[in-house]
């Protein structure tokens, strides 16, 4: 009942499609109030020949970022062999290409690394992740774009912060005009008002800076080793199986036939290694419920 109910929903190609996941437009909010804040705020109180070099860097790299995320958002990462079924079926031709795979909730033949989205209702092509800040899979098909995006919000994260702290540090510093050029530009008392927002805005833009260099750091690892996010997870749930029987098997044990601590370790030892030594293959990724089955 479950798999038919979820066959029959709406199946979401990109992310700009309803429903909106709340991070997609956190995120949106995000940059328009990082934006404001830049050039509202710390912008007309720097000096004149600081304003355009900072303007301009700071604005090349927002463009990219929004072009970069308006692409992932929009990208269509399905598995070009549902695609090329469905169209044969729309034209009522034989599909002639050969398959193994077969997902039920597509009801079309699939590659061997494809995975079936639950929340899109579709099969991506070599299955990341589902990335909810863009409301959209991330797949063979824009991988690439993804991680060049994750990789320019750092840079503009750490631009802004590296801005804002300039603009903190100029209003703590009595030498400094910036209190009379900010009630110059927004009135009496305003720098107190613009240094508690800027102060607001770095501490999230470090957290989203740390959050993001921690995301980097483990897609590098993932490209490094050759699997996917998906993969790592199943790789994880197979670990967590072995040893959860491992230890089922000790807990049956009774007396003289229970293995004393050296005997444990070794046979945690050897399951380690076993964990280890095994690769993450399609097969493997076949072992979700919601993978392509194989065809009988």
């Amino acid at each position: 009942m479950k798999d038919k109910e979820q066959s029959e929903r709406k199946v979401k190609s990109t992310g700009l499609q309803l429903p909106y996941h709340p991070y997609q437009l956190t995120s949106w909010i995000i940059t328009l109030t990082t934006i404001f804040v830049f050039f509202a705020l710390i912008i007309p109180v720097q000096e004149m020949n600081a304003q355009i070099p900072m303007s301009i860097i700071y604005g090349i790299l927002q463009i990219f970022t929004i072009i970069l995320g308006f692409i992932l958002t929009v990208s269509d990462p399905t598995d070009p062999m549902v695609l090329e079924y469905l169209e044969a079926q729309k034209a009522k031709e034989e599909f002639r290409k050969s398959y193994t795979n077969y997902c039920s909730l597509c009801s079309s033949p699939v590659s061997a690394d494809s995975k079936h989205c639950m929340r899109c209702n579709r099969c991506t092509d070599k299955f990341d992740h589902h990335c909810k800040w863009v409301n959209n899979c991330v797949g063979r098909k824009n991988y690439s774009i993804f991680f060049l995006l994750i990789w320019i919000v750092e840079i503009t994260q750490a631009c802004f912060i590296i801005c804002c702290a300039y603009e903190i540090h100029l209003g703590i510093d009595d030498s400094s005009d910036f209190r009379d050029k900010c009630e110059d530009v927004y009135g009496k008392n305003a720098h107190v008002v613009i240094l508690v927002i800027v102060w607001s805005m770095m501490i999230l833009s470090f957290l989203i800076f740390i959050s993001n260099a921690y995301l980097i750091g483990f897609h590098v690892y993932l490209i490094r080793h050759g699997i996917t996010t998906y993969d790592l997870i199943l790789k994880r749930r197979e670990a967590k199986g072995l040893v959860e029987k491992e230890d089922d098997e000790i807990e049956v044990q009774e007396g003289n036939n229970a293995p004393n601590e050296n005997e444990v370790s070794s046979m945690q030892i050897i399951q380690s290694a076993k964990v280890s030594d095994s690769s993450v293959s399609s097969g493997s990724r076949n072992s979700s419920p919601y993978r392509a089955k194989t065809e009988a």
